[in-house]
């Protein structure tokens, strides 16, 4: 079996996985917490340029892409990631100006 080969037990990875998904965790609450004291949002302009932007990478019709984002759930999901990136950006743009 996997990891008999691999040398690990169960309880080896089980340690790896909270491990990593505390970490993980950690990760979303400060860039959330970030994201909320700089009043970091995704806009409609910036759903509308996501649109376009995965329209061209899935080589699909941008209103396709706009009417898929237009379903609550996936608007939700794309906002969310837009945040994390724009947070992440204003982190590596602070950084580099620090430096």
């Amino acid at each position: 079996d996997y990891l008999r080969r691999q040398g690990e037990t169960v309880d080896d990875l089980r340690r790896e996985f909270r491990s990593r998904a505390e970490r993980e965790v950690k990760a979303d609450l400060v860039l959330d917490a970030v994201a909320r004291r700089e009043n970091i949002t995704a806009g409609d302009d910036d759903l509308n340029a996501e649109a376009v932007r995965l329209a061209e990478a899935y080589g699909q019709p941008v209103e396709e892409m706009r009417r898929l984002m237009s379903r609550p759930d996936v608007r939700a999901e794309v906002e969310a990631s837009l945040r994390v990136r724009k947070t992440i950006d204003y982190l590596v743009e602070l950084a580099t100006q620090s430096g």
